[in-house]
């Protein structure tokens, strides 16, 4: 293990929420995340081994004698030789393992991305070996996500509003511009089609025996996406105008990149069947839980974590974009002998003495996690589901056929 002696610049948050600059860490050559903390129990807790039964009571002739080879023992044990001076203790830099990262996220004021973690490291073992599989929510054996892997009652849909940019979203969704548009009406009318009858009325979620999972794979017509995944969050400290926006928050561990999505609720057609008016429509959220990286492309990048915070290192950006040129740190060049790749990619990084808690940062990225799975043969993807709203239109949404 050795610390370089070329630092540069690193990028923590303030008591604003805010990305600011800080001078100067160092890479830790040799020094990763550790995978070795056993997984919490998936399923059960094995029962505790009954107590051992009492020691029979030793015979008083047996134990005076004991008592006198001991007194015997001691006066006639010959001189022990002093024992080598111990060799100088190297650097002991304390360890941080991945599933440390639900507390830390707690620190960083993250309680719902720490139980959404939790609840992964808790998981059997579940996910999609490619983006195609995960879209088709088909796992690593080749079957569908199992009902175990369906998170319905942790995220609430207030919660997720409670976020600016997610009731910005939920806003543009329910404007009559978005839920009536043309393209909207023709998926409508696909989807309707083959339940028109006349005189017929019925509602999507009875339809489909309250199940929200059925309702959004059957009738889910209309949608708007909430772009800020972690990745993304960090990416976006090089560009200025995020200075005041761009740090992850818990909205960003949570569910990342999502979308609210619509579907027709209370549904009643004509007297002949010619015409379908949707008097309301159920607004929820849908997430994946995952760890997928695009095929072809490097790991996605989710910063430097130890157990009490958070940074971002630039040159784990710049590694992925081939860009030196960031706001703020200007260019940024390695020294020739240093080999960039081995040294800062992956690197762990010490902002002050390593030997003190909270001074050493560890690269984490979302291979981390699959190699977290592959270690353990635990893990579970999963699908988030919030609960709905029922939103009355008024006037209701007509669509002919």
């Amino acid at each position: 293990m050795r610390i370089s002696d070329f630092t540069i610049p690193y990028y923590s948050s303030d008591f604003l929420r805010r990305w600011k600059r800080r001078d100067g860490c160092n890479a830790i050559l040799g020094l990763n995340v550790s995978l070795q903390r056993q997984p919490p129990d998936c399923q059960f807790h094995v029962a505790p081994p009954p107590p051992p039964p009492p020691l029979a009571k030793p015979d008083p002739a047996i134990a005076f004698i004991d008592t006198l080879q001991k007194v015997y023992d001691f006066f006639h044990e010959p001189p022990k030789a002093r024992p080598p001076a111990p060799p100088k203790p190297a650097i002991q830099i304390p360890p941080f393992d991945l599933q440390e990262i639900p507390g830390a996220m707690r620190m960083v004021n993250m309680p719902m991305s720490a139980k959404l973690m939790e609840r992964w490291f808790a998981g059997a073992l579940n996910y999609s070996p490619t983006e195609d599989d995960e879209k088709a929510l088909v796992n690593q054996d080749g079957n569908p996500y199992p009902p175990s892997m369906y998170e319905m009652s942790m995220v609430k849909l207030d919660w997720v509003l409670s976020f600016p940019r997610a009731k910005e979203a939920h806003d543009q969704l329910l404007s009559r511009s978005v839920l009536a548009s043309p393209r909207a009406l023709d998926g409508l009318q696909s989807i309707l089609a083959p339940f028109s009858a006349a005189d017929r009325c019925f509602n999507t979620l009875a339809l489909c025996n309250g199940s929200l999972i059925e309702t959004h794979k059957r009738f889910q017509y209309q949608y708007r996406s909430v772009e800020s995944s972690f990745n993304q969050k960090i990416r976006q400290f090089a560009n200025r105008e995020y200075a005041f926006r761009g740090v992850p928050d818990d909205l960003t561990g949570a569910l990342g990149s999502f979308n609210i999505y619509a579907a027709p609720s209370d549904v009643r057609f004509n007297w002949n069947g010619t015409e379908a008016s949707i008097s309301s429509v159920v607004v929820y959220v849908r997430d994946n839980y995952t760890f997928t990286d695009k095929a072809g492309d490097d790991s996605q990048y989710l910063g430097h974590w130890n157990r009490d915070r958070i940074i971002v290192v630039p040159y784990n950006i710049a590694m992925s974009t081939l860009s030196w040129h960031l706001p703020g740190v200007g260019e940024l060049q390695p020294p020739d002998e240093v080999n960039f790749n081995s040294l800062w990619a992956k690197a762990a990084v010490a902002v002050a003495d390593p030997r003190k808690r909270g001074n050493v940062y560890y690269p984490v990225y979302n291979s981390s996690y699959r190699d977290w799975q592959r270690t353990h043969k635990r893990g579970g993807d999963f699908v988030i589901f919030t609960d709905y709203e029922t939103i009355r239109l008024n006037p209701p949404l007509a669509v002919k056929f």
